[in-house]
């Protein structure tokens, strides 16, 4: 740091003077930039945390200076370390495939994307370019040169661009009270373009730039002296604008990510209230937490307690009032330390104790910006992130309400984590939340889906001893978890018949329809039927889901005939069916092979007055893809878009295969265009699809030149893709070497090994090609009689009998049946080799035809 040096290099001979140098060079390098806050900070953070101890006033100079420049080296450290902190914390939200928009240069967030990249996340960055300081450019160039995909668009495209951002990452030159924060200008509109899409909003900041300003709009920030320099000549007469940073307020933000911890705007505007509220405004303005040192001390003790010895001639303790403004700032120190450990990424341990702690203590309600935040997080999947920020309510004494816990209980129900979820529920009335039905049909349906259904049945029974009544919705839950399981015979015994008995006239057709499609499911087409009758019986009214219910059962085991029958039923019955009857009957007789049936179901749907949706026209597409017929399925695909219905990737990707498959080029590339002029982004199989059909025509510079088209979209490639470019470089004698380090990146699968082993053994490479072979059968994959015929009669005709017959061996040992060539070619070439013996072994005989091509061959 500039400040350290200045220590080092400074031919002071006192403290005074030293002090005076340093005051000299802060002020110099705050001068340089007058608005900039966290340099400010910065600069008065250093001086307090090196000159502010009292230790030097006992000392000689050498030894003081020695101190200083250890202290400043130990500010740098911590400054360090702060931001790896953050790069950790800030990481964890990062997910594979997300595209991320920066705005700025900011080492912080640099130094959370090249965290993410080292832990093998795959994304993408755009970056925002504007004058005069190019940030954006070195932003990028940093991002290129550690192998991060980036983008550069001038600031002005944000708007433009929004739609394919999952998230925005910016830094701060400060942090202020109001929970905003204060950046480089064009932060507060890439803000409200995010909020306005819902796209969140992450900052990255040390807790050294937290600043003890309260901005209300633009016009409070600190005037720039200096003209921004356009880099081109201005006119005169034309006004400049010199501001080079902007407010953005805490409602456009989503969290905060500090050495501190994980923060919400609304946690950083209490915390630094609090703090000013304790500092007077001449001690300390900008506050960081140091680990080293640990001090208790309580300021009032060290005041003389008498007028007399107010009087500074007061020999008792003359370092008293300097030491004053020391234990002050240490003691802020260290309630920002207590603070830190509370934020930090909580265990279910953390969690515990902080519920444990609220229960035993008073509590507030959280506000609605915070238990919003949470059912975001929860609703997103960020479930460890919501349980840190509800544990840093409770470390504030504030509980969410019935509402947000519903919400978390959700969330941790569905990743499994059901001994908090419950631990939750034993512990919400103890903190004036109170249970309903929903918070126990939650856990319910955690236990049931976890397959815990003992458990689900006893928390029915406590949820009664709790004055909570269970509801259809219980009922159900506990039908569905049981007809999964195939247990359908004990839903009318125990507890649970208590409860359908309770909750009769109500729950018993939905009841009777869940049932009815668990045995579907099941195959057991007879007990639906059986059920379908009961219902019958007991006069309860069918309706149309009970007769979807039934013809999917039907469609599933494929008797196609008896669910057309049932359609016909429905409307004897007075019930017209809807897109979903259509579709399951669209889908049963597309899966039975009958194409043209399918097809005249779809197209009755018009004639009932029904418009087919994307996915009937998805189930015919498939269907006609997968018989074969691209120019049907085409033309399903223009009467979707007549429809003003937009395919989905998968069906985009569903005709482009098909025209891979049958090496028309042209009408892949077609496909991909329309594909794109829709608004659909292409994904890694339809550039699979596109190499795909140019490895089949033989253009293989043209499949190279698609996968460097991946990387430049930021779409990284998979094992598909490599075993494609793989097959082509040895069908067209291309060197094929450079690929096998890529490869390897993924989990090669039988037919990586097979078609590399044909391969090598096409380019007559046999004893690399018996490497490989070996490699697979260490690899634990299930092998199939391929990768042995390849390399036996490879043996076999360049006269390897013992190879041939040792491989052999061991395909008769693991009891592979192979196709009736091999048999033949072993045959001949044991002959050949005057082996007669053990070719009488090899059973050439139970093949047809092949007594006659064995003579001629000998």
């Amino acid at each position: 740091m500039a400040l350290a040096a200045v220590i080092r290099s400074s031919e002071a001979t006192t403290m005074m003077e030293l002090e005076i140098e340093l005051k000299k060079a802060s002020d110099a390098l705050k001068s340089w930039d007058t608005t900039s806050i966290s340099l400010s900070a910065g600069c008065d953070l250093f001086m307090r945390y090196v000159t502010r101890t009292s230790a030097l006033e006992y000392e000689d100079f050498n030894a003081a200076r020695l101190r200083l420049i250890e202290r400043g080296e130990k500010f740098g450290e911590i400054s360090l370390r702060a931001r790896r902190t953050i790069a950790m914390l800030g990481q964890d939200f990062i997910f594979d495939g997300c595209t991320i928009l920066v705005h700025g240069f900011s080492r912080v967030v640099l130094e959370v994307l090249k965290t993410a990249a080292t832990n093998r996340k795959l994304f993408r960055v755009l970056c925002t370019e504007g004058r005069p300081d190019r940030t954006g450019l070195r932003f990028s160039n940093e991002l290129a040169q550690f192998g991060v995909p980036v983008k550069l668009l001038i600031d002005s495209a944000v708007g433009y661009t929004m739609d394919e951002v999952d998230m925005v990452f910016v830094g701060a030159d400060g942090v202020v009270e109001s929970g905003g924060i204060i950046n480089m200008m064009g932060t507060y509109q890439i803000a409200i373009v995010a909020h306005s899409l819902n796209k969140p909003v992450y900052v990255a900041a040390e807790s050294y730039k937290f600043a003890r300003l309260y901005p209300l709009d633009q016009k409070d920030l600190a005037p720039a002296l200096r003209p921004i320099d356009l880099g081109v000549p201005i006119p005169s007469g034309v006004e400049v604008e010199t501001s080079a940073r902007d407010y953005t307020p805490p409602q456009y933000l989503t969290l905060l990510f500090t050495d501190l911890g994980v923060l919400t705007p609304s946690v950083v505007s209490d915390e630094l209230i609090q703090l000013s509220d304790a500092l007077s405004p001449s001690v300390v303005e900008n506050l960081v937490v140091l680990e080293d040192e640990s001090y208790e001390a309580d300021i009032r003790n060290l005041f003389p307690k008498n007028k007399e010895n107010q009087n500074h001639g007061d020999e008792r303790d003359p370092h008293a009032v300097f030491n004053v403004l020391d234990m002050v700032l240490v003691e802020t120190m260290e309630r920002l330390k207590k603070l830190r450990e509370s934020f930090r990424m909580v265990s279910r341990c953390s969690f515990h104790q902080g519920m444990m702690s609220v229960l035993h203590s008073g509590f507030r309600f959280a506000s609605d910006g915070d238990g919003a935040l949470i059912r975001m997080l929860c609703s997103s999947g960020k479930i460890k992130a919501a349980l840190e920020l509800h544990s840093n309510l409770l470390g504030g004494h504030m509980v969410p309400d019935l509402y947000t816990h519903n919400f978390l209980m959700n969330g941790l129900c569905k990743m499994g984590d059901l001994l908090t979820a419950t631990f939750l529920l034993e512990r919400m009335a103890g903190v004036g939340v109170f249970p309903n039905t929903v918070t126990y049909n939650t856990l319910i349906e955690g236990y049931c889906r976890w397959d815990h259904l003992d458990k689900a049945l006893d928390l029915v029974s406590s949820m009664s001893q709790s004055g909570i009544s269970p509801d259809i919705v219980t009922c159900n839950i506990l039908v569905h978890a049981l007809c999964t399981k195939g247990l359908q015979e004990e839903i009318h015994t125990g507890k649970l018949a208590e409860i359908l008995e309770e909750h009769f006239e109500e729950s018993n057709v939905i009841t009777s329809t869940i049932l009815m499609d668990g045995c579907c499911r099941q195959g057991d087409i007879i007990q639906a039927l059986e059920v379908w009758n009961e219902m019958f019986g007991k006069g309860i009214r069918i309706d149309r889901i009970a007769f979807n219910v039934l013809i999917n059962g039907f469609c599933l085991v494929l008797d196609m005939k008896v669910a057309y029958r049932y359609f016909s039923e429905m409307f004897k019955r007075g019930f017209l069916p809807d897109v979903v009857t259509f579709n399951t009957l669209i889908s049963g007789f597309a899966r039975k092979g009958s194409i043209h049936e399918a097809c005249v179901i779809h197209n009755r749907m018009e004639l009932d007055g029904l418009r087919p949706d994307a996915i009937s026209y998805k189930l015919v597409i498939q269907a006609l893809c997968k018989q074969g017929n691209i120019t049907e399925a085409f033309s399903f695909l223009h009467k979707m878009l007549n429809d003003h219905l937009t395919p989905d990737r998968r069906t985009w990707n569903l005709i482009l295969t098909s025209y891979a498959r049958h090496g028309d080029i042209s009408g892949a590339y077609s496909t991909r265009d329309m594909m794109v002029a829709m608004g659909v982004v292409p994904n890694v199989f339809t550039y699979n699809a596109l190499i795909h059909a140019n490895v089949k025509a033989g253009n293989i510079r043209q499949a190279l030149l698609l996968k460097k088209e991946m990387l430049t979209n930021g779409i990284f490639p998979d094992a598909v893709t490599y075993n494609l470019l793989i097959e082509a470089a040895f069908n067209s004698e291309h060197n094929a070497d450079p690929l096998i380090p890529k490869i390897w990146k993924f989990q090669p699968d039988i037919f990586t090994y097979t078609m590399w082993i044909g391969g090598l053994c096409q380019q007559r490479r046999i004893r690399e090609a018996g490497m490989m072979f070996n490699k697979l059968l260490r690899s634990g994959l299930p092998i199939d009689h391929v990768p042995f015929q390849i390399l036996i009669k490879s043996y076999c005709k360049r006269g390897k009998v013992i190879e041939a017959l040792d491989l052999y061996e061991k395909m008769m040992r693991k009891q592979i049946v192979c196709h009736f060539s091999l048999y033949r070619s072993l045959f001949i070439a044991l002959r050949k080799s005057r082996y007669y013996v053990d070719a009488s072994e090899v059973p050439y005989e139970s093949w047809p035809n092949m007594n006659a091509g064995i003579s001629k061959a000998c």
